[in-house]
């Protein structure tokens, strides 16, 4: 069975590593100083680290020696290569990268460690591919239901109408229009929101999605344990955004 991490950052960087291998000596380093140390440790394959493009939260499923369903694959894009990462201690961190480089956790927990046997691992990255997971969605709950979900949570254009000439009218200093349109737009999002919970269908087809959407989080991780590098290097990977 999968462990599942969310995998949370403040500096738009994530990684996996053995805490034996924790670098707090890079907690002041400059950029550039603490880049290429996280590049040098990620290449002797004493980190793994992902640059996110933001900061927030990263829902991932991890595997050890086993294979997600070939059905879950399918909903996924693997990224090319696999990364070789070290564990000394039988230990692995999936966290912020603040994390590897301070002595004071601030974003991992017991909850954020992978058991594994100590030894070196191939590290497999599979992201979710956001258009299969719809179809998948359409397929499950139905195609007129999905239309409805999406008619139902498609932002209004009668919301972003209200909230343009609110801001217009604030930016050209005519307040009591600029207070009119907000409260409009207020009393309308209020509006909506309350009729969404009132729908039964709506409400009834949302617990679907939300049921399917948490089988297939955005990101998993699969760990292959290995008797020796072979070809396989260590490395970093960049999401594109």
């Amino acid at each position: 069975m999968p462990k599942r991490i969310d995998i949370g950052t403040d500096i738009a960087t994530i990684g996996v590593w053995d805490p034996t291998r924790e670098r707090h000596d890079l907690s002041g380093a400059k950029y550039a100083d603490f880049q290429a140390a996280l590049e040098s440790e990620a290449k002797a394959a004493r980190l793994f680290f992902v640059e996110t493009g933001g900061d927030g939260g990263h829902l991932t499923d991890v595997y050890v020696d086993e294979q997600p369903s070939s059905d879950c694959l399918s909903l996924y894009s693997p990224v090319e290569r696999e990364f070789l990462i070290e564990s000394p201690s039988g230990r692995l961190i999936a966290g912020g990268i603040e994390d590897f480089v301070s002595s004071e956790k601030q974003i991992t927990s017991e909850e954020d460690v992978i058991a594994v046997a100590p030894g070196i691992y191939a590290l497999k990255i599979h992201q979710l591919v956001e258009d299969k997971l719809n179809d998948r969605v359409r397929e499950c709950v139905g195609a007129e239901d999905y239309a409805y979900f999406v008619h139902k949570t498609t932002p209004s254009y009668w919301g972003f109408l209200l909230f343009g000439i609110a801001l217009i009218s604030l930016l050209a200093r005519l307040w009591l229009i600029s207070i009119a349109m907000l409260a409009l737009w207020i009393v309308y999002m209020v509006i909506r929101s309350r009729s969404r919970k009132a729908d039964k269908r709506f409400r009834d087809i949302n617990n679907r999605v939300e049921a399917l959407d948490k089988q297939f989080p955005p990101f998993i991780y699969v760990l292959r344990r290995l008797a020796s590098p072979a070809d396989i290097t260590g490395g970093w990977h960049r999401l594109e955004w």
